[in-house]
Formats: structure tokens, C-alpha cells, sequence
């Protein structure tokens, strides 16, 4: 008896099932509160916000309204004063919008797409009044001063002439070596220019007879290249055509066909906009600052930095006062006269990325968010207000709380940075762990260690930054450590198992105390790649994983319990410390027999003694591997694509996707019931649903593409 009180050591007095049932805290029923889930908070500013970059904006003549396309499939008509959105015009085939066109009259206008759809909408009720069709991406649309007839350029090759009525073609402006991106009419209609990746042409609008054609040229390793042509505007009374290129910003005389001035200070623009009146011209450079120039003479009025990395179209206000130009998702404002920025204030948070993981802050009213914006925002969960922003050197892909909320895990933009662990409190970095090019990033629930999956395969680290062991990976071809494969990790609620999903259809399980890989799953038939994976605890215990428009359910095989006592249970542990080799190794394979009640009263033991601890580690193994073996239980079919995030519910049965994409987005809510998958609600959100997260407390957090966080409840 001495032997065996030195051997083992008896660490916890409950028994803890197998994770698929310690999960189930709060088992769902029939009239479940998820089901009444709402929007209890929106954290973060909307205004002037978007999904996705801005592609257009046209000001309206009543100086109020600006009508804004994007590529989140979007227009948008907002209050220029307040930048409150005021109507949004979508499309369920819609996904990334070009270019808007206002018709005369500014009651309806016109939206070219990526996928060559152009549509007629009405811009009072939101209705689509005709459709016309293109075969590829329309980049830019161009009114005919008659009315009659617009120009579309094409990704084809193409610039088309269309009627405005029937959508009829009339004529066909090609020659062009690639991609048309612009295209502009000559006040008379008799002239269309386009622009193209190399060249800029005069075209005759009745016979499309060539009447112009130059390029323009720039050195590069001794080499000369050609210049892409982005944007051509022409001024208000005709005469004059400003033309962006990759390289510069000129101004020609239409009717000499001569350079006026260049701007070369910029490194090129994608977008310019003439004044009102035609006396100057403003572009946003690709140097990533906003130039005011007179439009005679190109000399400088004022610059203004930009904020952000992604400046695509720019505009003045109808009374010339304003210029609005993209910061990325945003619009911002800029007083004509000065060059100061009047929205957002100089100083003020952006804010507009779309946020990649939103969470709460165990123990605080804190709610964690971030983006590729810079830093780790920390919110009110209250008031919405940023109490700091941690760690402000670049962006974050990813962060991960730790169950105590003292620490946050951090994956920073950039492949080469090495993931950190940083003091909430304080917002130091107290660890940078020596993995990089980390996909995903998970704390254990214990709170001391995580798991990280990029170069090198999946580690788990101490939270001190000390390694402890990689979890290997099995390819057909016989290599280990296939860190590419790796594209998202889980890991059950006890923590004693991790899973991860990959490449060519397959899921990975590993038992995390020892790193052996338990069992590999693959998909039959076409292979494709699982975009995420969770373990649920229903009554039999399953994964949950998804791919394209699909949500899999794989059920965990039914093991029955042994029926043995604890204390029964504990003899046989006892008989292993025995002094005959023949009672240790009867009693070794009699609890190998044993089932998930027998394996989770040796989870709570350990041993000092070798042997005892090697059997003990044996035991589990072989218990572990007979509640393996997932089979695939359900599948549920979706209306759209499905995003790469997937929470489930601390009850273990529910579950939430993002299904769709951009402006098309929302959350899907299902629940595994008798094994099968059931859709219970699909919630719409007009901030644009990216990422989700359930809280501890079963409240879920959606992080959305416009740069704000949206907490939902049933409280």
C-alpha cells in the first residue's frame, strides 16, 4: 500500500466525462433562447463606412447626397453632412460593383459589376428597371451627353457601346492589346477616348474608326515600359482630358492631343476629379497623399496626407466646397480652401477594417476586436467606446483571450512575424514565440499553454515561450510536419484532444497530452478544402466542419460505459504498482476494456512511478482510440458560400456561420438534433457579418466588414 500511495497520485475527486458530454452545461430544448437571439449592442462608428474598398462616387446635384459604389457588391446613397447611409442598393448576383453612371434627371443611374452584369436602377425606391449583360468585368461606365447610349469598358478587350434603352449593342471599339479600364464621351458625343493597360485611343462614336492612339512610356531597369491607363475625366467644358496612369497624372488639350502639364511627384493615381468650375483638378497619388492642383498650370495648392493604403476614386461636392475622397473602406471629407481633413478629424480612429475576430474579455465588461488596422482595440461593451488599443505597431490577423483574461494572443499581419503573448492590463509584450508564416492561433482551456500552426507544423507552446511538443501530420507521400496543409485549429472543452482540418478534404485529431495522432478523417469524392472544424458535445460526441456551401456533421461512435464502480475501477489501477508481472499486465489489458467512464477516472490519475505512468499512458491511448472513428452523420445544404468561421455554443449543440458574402452576408444558426443538422435562423446584418464568436456566456460576438463589432443576446 505504500508503494502505491508513493505511485499515485489521486489529482481530482469528480469524475469528468468524455468531452462530448462535459460540453453540454446547458443542455438545448425545444424552445431554446437561442432561437431569440438580437442585437443587444453595435460597438464601433457606421458612418461613411463600407465592406470593402470604394470604387465610385458621384455627388449629388442637391449637394446633400453622394451616391458610393464598392467591392462588397454594394451602392450606397449617403447624407453627405452626416454620413448616415440613407439607401442601399444590392443584388443577390451582385458581388464586387465598378462603376456607377447617374442618368439625367439624377432619378436613376447605372452599376457595372465583376461578373459583366450592368443594371438600371431606380435610385428613389431601390428597384432594378433593366438588366444588361456583358460576358466579363465591366471596369468603368461613361454617359453619352444625349442620353441615348453609354460606353462600357471591359476586361474583354472591348469597349462597347450600348443603348440606354434595350441594352442593345451599337458598337464595338476594339484593337485594344488588353484589359479596357476607362472610357470617356467628348462633350459632342462625336468622340469616345478610352484607356486601356498600355494605350490611349480616339474613337469616331458612329463608324469606331481609330481617329488617336498613343502611349506612354516609363524607364525601369533600363527597360522601357509602358504606362496601365486607369482613369481619363474630361473637364467641364470639354476641352481638356486628364488622364491617370500607373506612373503619372496628365492633362491634355483635347484637340491638339498635346500634355498641357504632368505630375509625376504622386507615382501615379487610379482616379482624378475636376472642379465644378474646371480651375482645378485633385487626385489621390499612389505615394498615398491627396494633391489639389490649378488646372491650368499644374502647380501645386495644397497636399494632404491620406489615411490608409487603398485611394481609388475621389470627387468634389456639387458646390465645389468639399473634396470626398476613399481611405481604404471609408470615405473621408476634405475642405476644398485648406486641405483639411473635416471627417474623420485629424487624429480620430479610422476604424473601417473589416474586424477578423471580436470576443469578449473574461472577468471585464471588455470586448477584444481586431483588424488590419493598427493594434488591438479594447471596447465598452456598454458604450462602444475604446478604452486602449494595445500593442499599436502594425496590424492584427488574429487574437485569442486566455480564460483568466489576463493575456491576449496575438498574430500580427505579415508572414514573417512571430505571434506574442501580451499583458492585458498593461498591453506589453511579455512572449514573442519562435514559430512564423502561423495560420492559427489557439489558447488551451487551461489557460497555461496554446497552439500554434504554420512553420514547423502545429507546437504547443508554454505561455512563457517555452516549447512542448509538435503535433505531427501524415501525408500520402509519407512526409510529417506538413504545416501548409494545416488551415484551422479546435480543440475539445476538456482540452485532452485537438482537432485541425486541411488541404484535399482531411481532419486531424490528436490527443494533446501525448501528441500521438489519433485518427485521420478524409472525404469521399471530390476532395475540398475544410475551411473550419469544431468538436460539439452532443450526447454522442461529433465534429462539426465546413466547406463551400456545406455544414458536415460527424458523429463519434457510441462506446458504452463499463459499469464499473470508481472504486473497482481504482483496484485495477492499483494492481498495476503489484509485484507480478502477470497481475500488471491482466490488469493493463482489463482496463484497456474499459469505456468512457473508465477513461475519465484515469484522466484524473497520475503516477511518480515509470512504469505505472507508461501503463496509465497506454490505457488511455487504446480507450481513446475506440471512441474514435467519425463517420459522417448529416449534411446541410446552404443558401451561399460559407465564410472560414464557425462558433459553437457552450451548450454544445448549437452552432453559428457566416453564410454569404460582402453586402450579402449574415448569420446562420443551427443545432444539431437527433444527430441530424438543423437550420433554425438565418439573421440579417446590415453592418456586413465576417467573423463570429460565442462568449462563455453564450452571448455571440460577430465582428463585421465595416469596421464595428455586434453583440447578439437572449437576455
Amino acid at each position: 500500500m505504500g508503494r502505491l500511495t508513493c505511485g499515485i497520485l489521486i489529482l481530482c475527486l469528480f469524475s469528468v466525462f468524455s468531452f462530448g458530454q462535459q460540453t453540454a452545461s446547458a443542455p438545448a430544448t425545444k424552445n431554446s433562447p437561442i432561437k431569440k437571439l438580437r442585437r443587444v449592442a453595435l460597438l464601433g462608428e457606421t458612418f461613411f463606412r463600407h465592406g470593402a474598398t470604394p470604387s465610385g462616387i458621384v455627388p449629388l446635384k442637391d449637394g446633400r447626397r453622394v451616391l458610393v459604389s464598392a467591392s462588397d457588391g454594394a451602392v450606397r446613397l449617403w447624407d453627405i453632412s452626416s454620413g448616415r447611409e440613407l439607401r442601399r442598393f444590392v443584388h443577390p448576383k451582385i458581388q464586387y460593383v465598378w462603376s456607377i453612371c447617374m442618368l439625367p434627371g439624377e432619378k436613376e443611374f447605372l452599376s457595372s459589376d465583376g461578373k459583366g452584369n450592368i443594371l438600371r436602377w431606380n435610385l428613389t425606391d431601390g428597384k432594378i428597371l433593366n438588366s444588361y449583360s456583358q460576358k466579363k468585368t465591366v471596369f468603368r461606365l461613361a454617359l453619352d451627353p444625349s442620353g441615348q447610349r453609354f460606353a462600357a469598358a471591359c476586361t474583354d478587350k472591348r469597349c462597347v457601346l450600348l443603348d440606354i434603352k434595350t441594352g442593345a449593342e451599337i458598337l464595338n471599339l476594339g484593337g485594344h492589346a488588353d484589359s479596357v479600364y476607362t472610357a470617356q464621351f467628348s462633350r459632342d458625343g462625336k468622340t469616345v477616348m478610352t484607356g486601356s493597360n498600355e494605350t490611349l485611343r480616339f474613337f469616331d462614336s458612329k463608324t469606331g474608326k481609330v481617329t488617336f492612339k498613343t502611349s506612354f512610356t516609363y524607364k525601369e531597369d533600363k527597360k522601357t515600359e509602358k504606362e496601365d491607363i486607369y482613369t481619363l475625366l474630361l473637364s467641364p467644358e470639354g476641352g481638356q482630358l486628364v488622364v491617370c496612369s500607373s506612373e503619372a497624372v496628365r492633362l491634355l488639350d483635347v484637340k491638339t492631343r498635346t500634355i498641357i502639364w504632368k505630375n509625376t511627384v504622386c507615382d501615379g493615381s487610379k482616379s482624378a476629379a475636376f472642379s465644378p468650375d474646371g480651375s482645378m483638378v485633385v487626385f489621390p497619388g499612389h505615394d498615398e497623399k491627396l494633391r489639389l492642383l490649378n488646372a491650368d498650370d499644374g502647380v501645386e495648392k495644397w497636399c494632404a496626407e491620406l489615411p490608409g493604403e487603398s485611394h481609388w476614386c475621389v470627387a468634389f461636392s456639387a458646390d465645389g466646397k468639399e473634396v470626398l475622397c476613399n481611405a481604404d473602406n471609408l470615405i473621408c471629407r476634405f475642405d476644398t480652401a485648406t486641405g483639411r481633413r473635416v471627417f474623420p478629424k485629424e487624429g480620430a480612429l479610422l476604424q473601417s477594417y473589416p474586424v477578423y475576430c471580436a470576443m469578449p474579455v473574461p472577468g471585464t465588461e471588455l470586448v477584444a476586436d481586431c483588424s488590419c488596422e493598427k493594434g488591438l482595440y479594447l471596447r465598452d461593451r456598454r458604450t462602444g467606446q475604446v478604452k486602449s488599443i494595445l500593442a499599436e505597431k502594425q496590424g492584427v490577423k488574429q487574437i485569442d483571450i486566455s480564460s483568466n483574461g489576463r493575456f491576449a494572443l496575438v498574430d500580427w499581419e505579415g508572414w514573417d512575424e512571430k505571434p506574442s503573448l501580451l499583458d492585458i492590463r498593461t498591453g506589453k509584450i511579455l512572449v514573442n514565440f519562435e514559430q512564423k508564416s502561423v495560420s492559427n492561433i489557439l489558447f488551451m482551456p487551461d489557460g497555461k499553454h496554446v497552439l500554434l500552426s504554420g512553420d514547423g507544423g502545429v507546437i504547443m507552446w508554454r505561455i512563457d515561450g517555452k516549447y512542448v511538443r509538435s503535433f505531427n501530420i501524415m501525408r500520402d507521400d509519407g512526409l510529417e510536419n506538413v504545416s501548409e496543409s494545416v488551415s484551422y485549429l479546435g480543440v475539445s472543452p476538456c482540452g485532452d484532444m485537438l482537432i485541425a482540418c486541411g488541404r484535399k478534404g482531411i481532419i486531424w485529431i490528436w490527443n494533446v497530452d501525448t501528441g500521438t495522432l489519433l485518427e485521420t478523417i478524409r472525404q469521399s469524392g471530390r476532395q475540398r478544402q475544410y475551411s473550419a472544424c469544431e468538436f460539439v458535445g452532443n450526447k454522442t460526441g461529433g465534429i462539426l466542419a465546413i466547406v463551400d456551401k456545406q455544414v458536415f456533421y460527424l458523429r463519434r461512435p457510441t462506446q458504452a460505459n463499463s459499469g464499473w464502480t470508481r472504486e473497482e475501477i481504482l483496484a485495477l489501477v492499483r494492481q498495476l504498482d503489484e509485484k507480478q508481472y502477470r497481475r500488471r499486465e491482466d490488469a493493463t489489458k482489463k482496463l484497456a476494456e474499459g469505456g468512457p467512464d473508465v477513461l475519465a477516472v484515469l484522466k484524473t490519475i497520475k503516477s511518480n512511478n515509470p512504469e505505472v505512468a507508461l501503463r496509465l499512458q497506454f490505457v488511455r491511448q487504446q480507450i481513446a482510440k475506440k471512441l474514435t472513428g467519425y463517420k459522417m452523420s448529416d449534411v446541410l445544404e446552404c443558401r451561399d458560400e460559407l465564410a472560414d468561421f464557425l462558433a459553437v455554443h457552450p451548450d454544445g449543440q448549437h452552432w453559428a456561420v457566416i453564410e454569404g458574402k460582402y453586402a450579402h452576408a449574415r448569420i446562420l444558426i443551427g443545432r444539431i438534433k437527433d444527430d441530424k443538422l438543423v437550420a433554425i435562423r438565418r439573421i440579417e446584418d446590415e453592418n456586413m457579418p465576417y467573423s463570429v464568436r460565442f462568449g462563455r456566456d453564450g452571448m455571440l460576438y460577430v465582428g463585421n466588414r465595416n469596421g464595428t463589432v455586434s453583440i447578439y443576446s437572449d437576455r
